[in-house]
């Protein structure tokens, strides 16, 4: 019933840990590692990606805001999170256009 945490993906050294590290204990207690040791270090793994994750209103530079890009259009499904949410959406140039008035 105890455990050692010793060190931290970098991405998550300034967030809150205890919560994460909560959430992972009663991730693994539920599962009984029922999916197997594989499929709990996955959900494990979003977790992790989840609670390292930019917020809402986070201030971003214009430099993180293209490292992020770049790092998302490099992934295997750019278009989701693992959740299943979007990540992005299109909106073609002729919605834009009648939103702002602009049409013909």
């Amino acid at each position: 019933n105890t455990f050692i945490i010793k060190a931290v993906p970098e991405i998550l050294v300034e967030k809150p840990i205890l919560p994460l590290i909560a959430e992972i204990a009663e991730t693994v207690d539920a599962s009984g590692y029922r999916q197997g040791i594989d499929g709990t270090i996955e959900a494990c793994a979003i977790l992790m990606a989840c609670h390292g994750a930019v917020r809402a209103n986070q201030p971003l530079t214009d430099t993180q805001m293209k490292a992020i890009i770049e790092q998302l259009l490099a992934c295997e499904n750019p278009c989701t999170c693992p959740h299943g949410r979007p990540t992005m959406i299109t909106w073609p140039a002729s919605l834009l256009e009648k939103r702002f008035k602009r049409t013909l």
